[in-house]
């Protein structure tokens, strides 16, 4: 079978199953691992009327809070916008936002980057290279349709580059960051954030520009054939719904109710007591201290 050639930064494991989500997750810990960037041409989602009105009506209250830099009053006008952002284009987002859990984590998340990207002068100055590389963009029209002439867009995209790694860095320098509920290493982190740029360019470009596009990214890691694993049914401890998993599986993702769950067999070594987790299926595992195999007793029945 053909999946996304991405391999987890977390546990180090390849994935293994096809994704029916344009986000990827680990099939064996959970964390969120890659994007499938195929998807990017194909998946949109725009905010409905009731979010520009919302932004209409908080925009004196969002100048002025911007004006007295009272980070709390900025906070809980995002915290209206993502809310209604995330209730319109759900699609868009992981299928963890199901989970009523993560979905306040993220619009926390969310908010607090809105807040960091208005008021820290890092970020301002990004913007001001960003807006100077958007002033030369040209088009040309190709069958009916304008699409951006590649050579401008190049600017474009080394400027989003450099501001989505100063917007990272500023995302954890300040007094009580905010951290991203999926966890994901800073290598995933910024990859998507620069894919969400990509995604606005898709429909905007043609075929040969937006394959060059991903290739400069660095997010044209494209697809592989991998053999058949083997797999196992399990049932999801919050929802209930059925799902397969591969043998190994720690943890996982539930598509029907977007939570993580545990699916290993926690315990601890018997030679130097450390925390040890058996996947699904997977009864002798080594330790990562001390490095000794350690099985899994049987079940008495």
């Amino acid at each position: 079978m053909m999946v996304r050639k991405a391999r987890c930064e977390a546990c180090g494991a390849a994935k293994v199953t096809p994704c029916e989500s344009l986000y990827i997750y680990c099939d064996f810990c959970g964390t969120l691992m890659d994007l499938d960037v195929g998807r990017l041409r194909t998946e949109g989602v725009t905010p409905g009327p009731e979010y520009a009105a919302l932004q209409e009506r908080l925009a004196p209250a969002l100048e002025a809070a911007r004006a007295r830099r009272d980070r709390p009053a900025l906070m809980a006008l995002h915290r209206q916008l993502q809310a209604l952002f995330l209730r319109d284009c759900a699609a868009g987002y992981p299928p963890r936002i199901k989970d009523p859990a993560y979905r306040a984590q993220l619009i926390e998340y969310l908010a607090y980057g809105d807040v960091v990207r208005e008021l820290d002068p890092r970020i301002a100055a990004t913007a001001l290279a960003l807006s100077a590389a958007h002033a030369g963009l040209e088009f040309d029209e190709q069958g009916g349709r304008y699409v951006i002439r590649a050579k401008t867009l190049w600017p474009i995209l080394e400027a989003q580059r450099r501001a989505a790694q100063v917007y990272r860095a500023c995302l954890l320098d300040t007094p009580d960051p905010v951290l991203d509920p999926d966890g994901a290493p800073d290598g995933v982190g910024l990859a998507i954030a620069i894919a969400m740029v990509i995604r606005g360019f898709m429909t905007m470009v043609d075929d040969a520009t937006a394959v060059e596009m991903l290739r400069r990214t660095g997010l044209a890691a494209g697809y592989e054939q991998v053999p058949d694993v083997e797999l196992h049914a399990v049932f999801c401890t919050g929802c209930g719904a059925r799902r397969t998993l591969p043998t190994g599986a720690r943890r996982a993702l539930c598509d029907a109710c977007g939570r993580l769950t545990e699916v290993g067999t926690a315990a601890h070594c018997g030679q130097c007591n450390a925390a040890i987790v058996f996947g699904l299926h997977q009864p002798v595992v080594r330790c990562g201290h001390c490095h000794a195999e350690a099985r899994l007793a049987p079940r008495l029945t």
